[in-house]
């Protein structure tokens, strides 16, 4: 295949074969025949998932049906400033947090007993982890983040923890006690904005959040309902728009309509549905332009 190389990261669920995000390099367009021909051999539907809006345009001009199904969440800390007027409803979560005794620390060491304690009532209270895209719980993957622990004396309260890069923090998992006091997580969330900002990085992202509503036809409008029941509710997306954040789209896309929307139900359900296992959900491998995978 002629054309400057490109690389992304696939994976295997039950019907798609589903390339995650923007490639690792190159161009989208580069990848799309690779994606549909490993696709084929396995017997899936080919499907590109979380791809930002310049992808989505190269999908579309390669005749792949788009539609937008995220909004990603994303905080420049350095202008980040909780005296904003749209930052109210968070300055009274963290007013509520401090007032329970909250303390916030960037971990050093991790309390995995402590940690593991809160993942599981956790996951008990809402019937299990999702998984796929969504985080979970994992001793080996945390220690390998950056994790802030959420304390009411010395009683371990909540935790959130962050992929990170040379410029950006993404947020991956966040757990909290069940009487945690109210405003917990805002402030494990709020302490990483606060380093964040004194490292100078530009960009934290809170990751993604179900797309804001949109004029869209019976089948479009189901698929984002169902994304966004399994992308974790109308809860969550309050959580995240607590800090103001500025919303970035992301897309599907898929050859067709129909495989579009057979290989997002499919997705949805290996989201609300994981095995039983921690971040090796599934198969994962390396795409590439005239890749044998």
């Amino acid at each position: 295949m002629t054309g400057p190389a490109a690389a992304g990261l696939a994976i295997e669920t039950g019907q798609t074969l589903t390339l995650l995000f923007d490639p690792i390099e190159g161009a989208l367009p580069l990848l799309l025949p690779a994606l549909r021909d490993a696709a084929r051999a396995r017997g899936r539907v080919p499907l590109v998932y979380k791809c930002t809006a310049r992808s989505a345009v190269g999908a579309r001009a390669a005749g792949w049906r788009v539609l937008r199904t995220a909004d990603e969440a994303v905080i420049d800390p350095t202008r980040f400033t909780l005296t904003a007027p749209c930052c109210r409803q968070l300055r009274r979560k963290l007013r509520r947090a401090a007032g329970a005794g909250v303390t916030v620390q960037h971990a050093s060491h991790l309390p995995l007993q402590q940690m593991a304690l809160i993942d599981a009532k956790w996951c008990a209270a809402r019937g299990g982890a999702r998984g796929l895209t969504m985080g979970r719980f994992c001793p080996a993957y945390l220690s390998h983040q950056r994790v802030y622990l959420a304390y009411c004396e010395d009683r371990l309260m909540g935790f959130a923890s962050f992929h990170t890069s040379t410029h950006e923090l993404c947020l991956d998992l966040m757990r909290a006690a069940p009487d945690a006091p109210d405003g917990t997580m805002h402030a494990l969330i709020h302490a990483a904005i606060a380093d964040a900002a004194a490292e100078g990085r530009r960009r934290l992202s809170l990751a993604a959040l179900p797309a804001r509503p949109a004029a869209a036809g019976p089948v479009e409008t189901r698929l984002r309902r169902a994304i966004a029941r399994a992308s974790g509710g109308p809860g969550l997306a309050r959580f995240k728009l607590c800090f103001a954040p500025r919303l970035e789209p992301l897309y599907a896309a898929a050859p067709s309509a129909p495989s579009l929307a057979l290989g997002l139900a499919d997705l949805a359900l290996a989201v609300r549905r994981p095995p039983n296992a921690l971040h090796d959900d599934h198969a994962a491998f390396e795409i590439a332009p005239g890749a044998q995978i």
